[in-house]
C-alpha cells in the first residue's frame, strides 16, 4: 500500500501486469512439468523462476473495500 500512495501523490500512473497460470496448469501435477521441462533440456533458470511463481501464488478476494 505505501508504494501506491507514493506513486499516487507523485502524481504517477502505474501498470501491473500478471500471468494466471491456475487453468492452464490446475489439472496436472506441477512438479510432472517441472520434470518434463527438466528432459527437454529446458534452462535450469527458467524452471527455478517458475517454481518460485509457483510457491508464491495465491488467490485474494476482497469485498466492500480495497486491500
Amino acid at each position: 500500500m505505501k508504494l501506491i500512495k507514493s506513486i499516487n501523490l507523485q502524481g504517477s500512473t502505474a501498470t501491473l501486469c500478471t500471468l494466471d497460470m491456475s487453468k492452464a496448469f490446475d489439472k496436472m501435477s506441477h512438479y510432472g512439468l517441472y520434470i518434463k521441462l527438466m528432459e527437454l533440456s529446458i534452462p535450469r533458470c527458467f524452471i527455478d523462476i517458475l517454481i518460485c511463481w509457483d510457491d508464491k501464488c495465491i488467490g485474494v478476494v476482497s469485498l466492500g473495500r480495497l486491500v
